[in-house]
């Protein structure tokens, strides 16, 4: 497969995966002990999700200066 169509297919993927966990979300929105758990290295679909009003904060994780690592919160609308 070229690069180029493993982009789309990629791209397609995202788009079904954010379009599924906002169906998700949505339909649990009135259940308060309802959490969604995404683990991702993407931005783009960390954005998408953004944009969908699905992640309003999200936790980065990195290598802190002594090889520990390190989780720090964020806010999306960055």
């Amino acid at each position: 497969m070229s690069r180029r169509v493993s982009m789309l297919v990629d791209a397609h993927m995202m788009i079904a995966i954010t379009d599924v966990g906002y169906s998700i979300a949505q339909h649990r929105s009135q259940q308060s002990n309802f959490q969604l758990l995404i683990i991702t290295h993407d931005e783009a679909f960390l954005e998408m999700l953004h944009r969908y009003g699905q992640a309003r904060t999200y936790y980065r994780v990195a290598k802190n200066a002594n090889g520990y690592s390190q989780i720090e919160q964020e806010s999306a609308s960055r």
